[in-house]
């Protein structure tokens, strides 16, 4: 029989973590963590083209991306980068 009511029977209630997700989430935090620690010893032995790649990526999560508007001048064939000041 299909319940019509509406009404959640059974299962998780709304709202409940799930456990899983958490305990994975615990383990990623701990890798984390110690890879951190050693991240500078792993640098140094990197080429440089290898740390810039790094610096590169790593970047993202400490400096906000830029906003960028473009104007396009079709007249001129032009395009003008315009960065936004976040001041």
């Amino acid at each position: 029989m299909a319940n019509n009511t509406g009404k959640k029977f059974g299962g998780r209630v709304k709202g409940t973590p799930n456990k899983t997700t958490s305990e994975i989430r615990d383990l990623l935090k701990l890798i984390l963590e110690n890879e951190i620690k050693v991240l500078p010893e792993t640098i140094k032995n990197l080429k440089p083209n290898q740390k810039a790649d790094i610096v590169f990526k790593l970047i993202q999560f400490v400096l906000p991306k830029p906003e960028i508007n473009l104007e396009v001048n079709n007249k001129l064939n032009e395009i003008n980068v315009i960065f936004k000041d976040e001041n």
